[in-house]
C-alpha cells in the first residue's frame, strides 16, 4: 500500500486525496517514510510494530543480531542441537538472563531456518499379554527402554529395565 501510495504521491497526487483512497492514515504513511529515510526496511502489515530487542533481568536492551548467535550457539551444543523453539527460549531465559516471547524465539529461529521438523506421535500398543493367564512369578517379562541425559559427561545413554508382569518387580 505505501509503495501505491508513493508512487502517486510522487507523481503530484495531493497526499490527502491518495490516503483516504487507498485507506491509509498518515501516521502509518509518515511512518514507513521516516523507516526509510533512516535506512531500515518499512513494515509489511503482517508483521505489525516488531521491536528489535528484547530485555535482560537488569532492563537492559539486547538486540535481535546478538539474541541470533546465543541462538546459534545453543544450537551448536552437542544436545542442543536437537532443541525446539521453546526449550531454547527456555535456555535463553535461564542461562542468558533475557526476558523473551516463545513466539519471537521461533521468528527468529524460522527467520534463520532453525527450526526441526516436528517429530510425529506414534501409536502405543495395547499390552501383548492379554490372551495369556499369569499364575505364577517369571513368567512373562516386558522389558523397558528410556533415553537418559547424563549432565556431568554431557552425554546420552539408554536405560534398559526388564519387569515381570506378575509382581511388577524389576
Amino acid at each position: 500500500m505505501y509503495s501505491y501510495a508513493s508512487e502517486w504521491i510522487s507523481i503530484g497526487a495531493p497526499i490527502k486525496a491518495v490516503l483516504r483512497i487507498l485507506g491509509l492514515k498518515k501516521s502509518t504513511y509518515y511512518k514507513q517514510q521516516l523507516l526509510i529515510k533512516s535506512g531500515n526496511r518499512p513494515l509489511n502489515q503482517s508483521e505489525g510494530n516488531i521491536p528489535g530487542y528484547s530485555l535482560n533481568i537488569n532492563g537492559e536492551k539486547v538486540f535481535d543480531l546478538e539474541i541470533q548467535k546465543y541462538i546459534v550457539k545453543i544450537k551448536k551444543d552437542e544436545v542442543g542441537q536437537f532443541y525446539g523453539y521453546k526449550k531454547v527460549r527456555a535456555v535463553l531465559k535461564n542461562k542468558y538472563k533475557l526476558k523473551i516471547n516463545k513466539k519471537k524465539v521461533y521468528r527468529l529461529m524460522k527467520r534463520m531456518n532453525l527450526l526441526e521438523v516436528k517429530r510425529k506421535g506414534f501409536k502405543r500398543y495395547s499390552k501383548i499379554c492379554k490372551n495369556h493367564v499369569i499364575t505364577d512369578s517369571n513368567q512373562l517379562w516386558e522389558m523397558d527402554m528410556k533415553y537418559v541425559y547424563i549432565a556431568e559427561t554431557r552425554e546420552i545413554a539408554y536405560l534398559t529395565s526388564i519387569i515381570d508382569v506378575f509382581d511388577r518387580s524389576i
